[in-house]
């Protein structure tokens, strides 16, 4: 059981790593083009509205003790 848990916490790790650097690297692509960050919720919002959600599955990992260590 405790392997099933550490590879689903290291997909999770792994999973919001990369969502927020997609989100980054759509942010610095855009402000580079276009000079502005006024664009910055239209490029970045919907990604880094996913990974907010999925962080919601912390409390989760907390009030059921699944840790990694």
């Amino acid at each position: 059981m405790a392997s099933i848990i550490k590879s689903y916490l290291a997909a999770y790790n792994l999973a919001q790593a990369l969502g927020w650097a997609a989100a980054l690297v759509l942010l610095l692509h855009d402000a580079i083009v276009s000079g502005s960050v006024s664009n910055a919720y239209a490029v970045a919002g919907p990604i880094v509205g996913y990974c907010q959600l999925a962080s919601v599955l912390e409390v989760l990992h907390a009030a059921t003790g699944a840790r990694g260590s």
